[in-house]
């Protein structure tokens, strides 16, 4: 026979799955936006930016200020960034920082200097639009059919944007041309702010039989990437069942450990010294079942907030398509989770 005790201390476990199940939701609240320790770097980083930007350092400036602002992504950042590309000649990064900073969504609680920065940021876009030099690059000599290859500083032009206006930095600019069985050319072009030119380069054919030395932008195609593995945009399968196993565990320990404290309330007043007469048997093993499902309700949602941590803490390193799955079983004073992680 269950003593009154036994059903007491078994209330004493219900409450403490009953704080576990207070404490879970906020495990739940995932969010988009920096960490705090990425807000606390990024403050750093801008910080030693501006410093080096005083002294004059404008190249590593730029890497504090890039830095901060991939952490941070504000518009103070930004608009510094953005200005110290200006400062270099950059004038492309320095336009294209300023309309990254307008599409970034202006907060509820947004201070006045970041206000002030979109501002300066619509401004300083518009103001560098009509600085940033242009390029045309036409390709001769070569038999209808070929397609030839031309890059500016390295960079390829993709075929459709050949013969069409170039946006580059003002300077200098090494601009190659080639194509399969035609020996490579190349010129240098130096262009002010607000400068527009065009430029045509010949090929010439070599001769049948021969193999034109091989560059990188002719004959030799460029190395393949490394395959970038599909990122996720949400929490992975595993985090996601996890959290939902353990939100179920918690929901039904909850109201059977209420079911078990209201038995163990009634049966205050009929069990003296622990003990109960027969008549109130069947409310204490009421009592004792409530408990003992409650109990088990709160080891599953124990497991579940463990594999959701889990797989949270996991899920960038694993493939996107991998198949797992995680399903929770209960049985008489037993219960576990299976499934293939």
């Amino acid at each position: 026979m269950m003593t009154f005790g036994r059903l007491r201390a078994l209330t004493v476990t219900v409450v403490w799955g009953l704080a576990l199940a207070a404490w879970s939701p906020p495990v739940f609240a995932q969010s988009g936006e920096p960490s705090a320790a990425d807000m606390e770097t990024a403050r750093t980083l801008y910080q030693e930016g501006k410093q080096l930007s005083e002294q004059g350092n404008l190249a590593g400036a730029l890497e504090k200020f890039k830095a901060a602002h991939a952490l941070a992504s504000t518009p103070v950042t930004g608009i510094y960034l953005a200005r110290t590309h200006e400062s270099l000649g950059h004038l492309v990064e320095a336009r294209e920082t300023c309309l990254s900073i307008l599409r970034i969504s202006v907060q509820p609680d947004e201070t006045a200097r970041s206000a002030e920065a979109r501002t300066d940021a619509a401004n300083l876009a518009r103001a560098l639009e009509p600085r940033i030099p242009s390029v045309v690059v036409r390709v001769e000599g070569v038999d209808s059919g070929v397609t030839p290859n031309v890059t500016i500083d390295g960079q390829a032009l993709p075929p459709a944007a050949i013969g069409l206006i170039r946006k580059v930095n003002p300077g200098d600019h090494e601009i190659k041309a080639s194509a399969r069985g035609y020996y490579e050319t190349s010129e240098r072009v130096s262009l002010r702010e607000a400068e527009s030119k065009e430029l045509t380069l010949t090929l010439r054919a070599a001769p049948p039989g021969t193999v034109p030395p091989p560059t990188p932008s002719a004959t030799t195609a460029p190395a393949a990437p490394p395959p970038v593995r599909p990122t996720r945009t949400g929490m992975s399968p595993m985090a996601v069942t996890g959290f939902i196993v353990a939100g179920s565990g918690a929901a039904v320990g909850s109201l059977s450990g209420l079911l078990a404290i209201q038995k163990a309330s009634d049966l205050e007043g009929d069990c003296t010294n622990n003990q109960c007469p027969p008549s109130s048997h069947s409310d204490v093993d009421s009592g004792r079942m409530f408990g003992t499902v409650s109990t088990v309700a709160f080891g599953v949602a124990a497991v579940g907030l463990t594999v959701g941590i889990l797989g949270l803490a996991t899920q960038d390193d694993e493939p996107e398509e991998s198949q797992q799955g995680v399903t929770p079983w209960v049985g008489l004073g037993s219960a576990g989770m299976r499934g293939v992680f």
